[in-house]
């Protein structure tokens, strides 16, 4: 088996109870064969940002190293997602639940594979302060794999953004301000 790899998680839900919602995924995740949860980030509100989706978000990362690839790693992730209630498969469209894989390790890719597709780092990530803020908490040394440019120091992860609770392995929301 290959050594562990350092991975980030994203969550997200706009439907129903969001902090239940990602309180459950966080607790499916930790017991994941191939997956070690680290660190987790506390959890935010977030207003919509494009698409179709009308409800705010509750969004976190989860930090931490998988033994498992890339593309198994995001099988796992939209598995989880089926079986907790994922709801809409429209893209941007408001949902039960969302787990994006963000990072794992140094990879960088685009490709298409069973479970759809896979682009690391994460595509959009770097101008949305609802990944950039919690990524910040749960794994400030993040760096780009493509520039080297460490996530925390970005404009979108100094956003203030309000806490709606904590997950555990989260650090405190007081410790530090966001970014």
């Amino acid at each position: 088996m290959p050594p562990p790899t350092p991975v980030a998680i994203a969550l997200g839900s706009s439907l129903g109870d969001g902090v239940a919602t990602l309180t459950l995924a966080h607790a499916a995740l930790t017991v994941q064969p191939g997956l070690r949860i680290t660190r987790a980030s506390p959890l935010y509100a977030t207003p919509p940002e494009s698409g179709v989706a009308r409800g705010a978000f509750v969004n976190a990362v989860l930090a931490g190293e998988s033994s498992l690839a890339p593309v198994d790693l995001l099988v796992l992730l939209k598995r989880l997602e089926l079986r907790l209630g994922r709801g809409s498969a429209r893209r941007w469209a408001d949902r039960a639940l969302d787990l994006d894989l963000l990072l794992h390790g140094d990879t960088v890719c685009d490709v298409a594979t069973p479970a759809g597709p896979l682009t690391l780092p994460h595509p959009r990530m770097r101008a949305r302060a609802f990944v950039l803020v919690p990524l910040a908490r749960a794994w400030p040394g993040a760096r780009d794999p493509r520039d080297g440019e460490r996530y925390a120091d970005l404009p979108a992860a100094r956003v203030r953004l309000p806490v709606v609770g904590v997950l555990a392995n989260a650090p405190p929301a007081t410790a530090t301000r966001a970014g």
